[in-house]
């Protein structure tokens, strides 16, 4: 009953919240609540270690959400001294995120992402030899990342060994994958328009993994408070 009580609070919590009537100031959001929001799919990731993957696969993880970080900031305008420098980083962002992958030796997921991470490369090339399609180019290499770092997310919770995996599936489906497919490449509009399905999502997710849920232990509890804290404090700072 008192779990049951709790989800109600929660619930008429995240209906109150109406992200469409919130001024969200471009500086605010890109200094803090951008970071935040890394920060939180980071502290999930360090949940899937806990569900039996290693560090060299959450570090592959780590390393093509950075590449979609690139690709994103890559697919936006460029002062012109500066375009050149967003190509050589993206570029050689493919080639270490190709590297990590070489040495996990996963056969399906390796060779899904190596095939990716080819076209990726081309892409790039070809951005700089045909200036005029940069735009084109840049938009196809933001979508292909982020759909590697989807298929590669999904790929981690479908080979989890721990009791949590239909939990951690649906909050990557409803909540973690919308900071780095929608949100933090649209801006803060989309935020508006999607703050209140996040925040029912996250609370849903916390109400489970602290209340519901018995044994759960202390590291993936901790998480849990963390990534908590970091969101409660963006949604507070944009209030």
């Amino acid at each position: 009953m008192k779990v049951i009580t709790l989800f109600f609070i929660y619930s008429s919590f995240c209906f109150s919240l109406n992200g469409t009537q919130i001024v969200i100031k471009p500086k605010l959001y890109n200094r803090y609540v951008v970071p935040a929001f890394k920060d939180i799919s980071r502290l999930y990731g360090k949940m899937l270690v806990h569900q039996g993957h290693s560090t060299e696969e959450m570090n592959l993880r780590n390393q093509i959400s950075d590449l979609v970080t690139i690709a994103t900031k890559t697919s936006s305008k460029c002062i012109e001294n500066d375009c050149q420098h967003q190509h050589d980083n993206l570029y050689a962002k493919i080639e270490k995120t190709r590297d990590l992958l070489k040495k996990l030796k996963k056969e399906k997921v390796t060779i899904n992402a190596e095939q990716k991470l080819i076209i990726m490369k081309e892409q790039a090339r070809l951005m700089v030899i045909f200036p005029k399609s940069q735009k084109s180019y840049k938009l196809d290499l933001l979508n292909m990342s982020l759909e590697l770092y989807s298929d590669y997310n999904l790929h981690l919770i479908n080979t989890m060994k721990g009791p949590y995996k239909e939990h951690l599936l649906k909050l990557w489906n409803f909540y973690i994958s919308s900071f780095e497919k929608v949100i933090i490449p649209r801006g803060p509009q989309s935020l508006k328009k999607m703050m209140k399905k996040l925040n029912l999502a996250w609370h849903e997710f916390h109400l489970i993994m602290t209340k519901r849920e018995k044994d759960v232990p202390g590291t993936i509890k901790q998480l849990v408070f963390q990534i908590n804290s970091r969101w409660n404090s963006s949604i507070k700072l944009l209030l």
